[in-house]
């Protein structure tokens, strides 16, 4: 891959000339900055009287946790701030790490509030992780990585409210994170990349892979019509339970926030670590961003910070090189552990 310091980057935030689509200005200032504006946000009465509206009979919110730093305040903000009678769930992929478990367990003794932990077969999440590598590896760039997280999370949270009889689902990203994305990346952008010279020999792969997906998507209690689909999503309920998006309505500063959940919740992170350390496969995904666009996942969502305010642009350039030096690293760690020692990670 090449060197941080030999690419040119914004000199606003640290998007690098290899991002899709990007231009920059004759001050430096690429067009994401130069056109950015501030999402705006509804506010806290507007979140107060919609999550005011419907009572459950136990509980009047589903919040799912990572464990990570903006699920762990979420969980605080309902259960202390709004005074909601809250329910947790905490979805393991196999590959969830046992800070991020401990975190959940801990915030939820604290508070007091239920936690529903449901875990996927660690032996179907492997054999699917190494179906996506061998793609990989054949074709020389990366497939993908999260697999079925975001549905089985989603699975998990409508499944413990329909259970519960709870009225709303509490969530952690915005309804336009949650629909957009970029055009770049996903399993559709990957596929339709795909020389047709290649089917022939990533056809058997990609078919264990849908089986193992489809197997899991079963096994998940995945809504029936989401599970003969390996690679669609699961799409939320339109009434009930009510899906509210947490940071639609608040303005969000997490790294404000650490030394908060530490001292109240007894939250922890890796040193220079706060974001997505909750899952061992966030290295793969960081080292796909890197491939496709020339800058890591983590590195992007700084991007953002940057340009509302919350962080300055050194500190993310430290942050950017600490991230990509040790990522070799981490994705052997990773790959060593589904037996896949001898894999060589897709270079750009």
């Amino acid at each position: 891959m090449v060197k941080m310091e030999e690419v040119r980057r914004c000199t606003r935030c640290i998007l690098p000339e290899t991002f899709p689509g990007i231009s920059f200005g004759e001050d430096g200032v690429c067009s994401i900055c130069a056109t950015h504006q501030p999402a705006p946000v509804l506010g806290e009465d507007r979140l107060k009287e919609t999550l005011s509206a419907q009572k459950g009979e136990t509980y009047d919110c589903v919040v799912p946790v990572s464990g990570g730093k903006d699920s762990t305040y979420i969980l605080y903000y309902a259960s202390e701030v709004l005074g909601l009678r809250t329910v947790a769930v905490n979805y393991d992929s196999g590959f969830q790490s046992p800070l991020a478990a401990e975190n959940a367990r801990t915030a939820c003794e604290v508070l007091g509030v239920p936690l529903v932990v449901v875990k996927a077969g660690r032996d179907t999440q492997k054999r699917m992780l190494r179906e996506v590598m061998f793609i990989s590896e054949m074709l020389g760039a990366f497939f993908g990585t999260c697999m079925n997280c975001e549905v089985n999370i989603r699975t998990a949270a409508i499944n413990t409210s329909l259970e519960y009889k709870v009225p709303y689902i509490l969530y952690g990203s915005s309804e336009v994170e949650d629909i957009g994305g970029h055009g770049f990346l996903g399993a559709g952008a990957f596929l339709r990349r795909i020389p047709i010279r290649s089917l022939p020999r990533i056809a058997a792969h990609v078919a264990r892979y849908s089986l193992l997906s489809v197997r899991q998507r079963i096994e998940m209690g995945v809504p029936l019509r989401q599970r003969l689909l390996p690679f669609g999503n699961v799409p939320f309920p339109r009434r009930t339970p009510q899906v509210v998006y947490f940071f639609e309505y608040l303005v969000w500063d997490s790294l404000d926030k650490v030394a908060f959940l530490q001292e109240r919740l007894g939250w922890r992170s890796p040193a220079d670590q706060e974001q997505r350390f909750d899952c061992a496969l966030h290295c793969l995904g960081n080292y796909k961003w890197i491939q496709d666009s020339g800058i890591s996942n983590d590195g992007y969502t700084y991007s953002t910070m940057i340009r509302e305010g919350r962080i300055g642009r050194e500190d993310v350039l430290r942050r950017e090189a600490l991230i990509c030096g040790r990522l070799q690293e981490e994705c052997g760690q990773v790959l060593q552990e589904v037996g896949l020692d001898d894999f060589r990670l897709p270079r750009s």
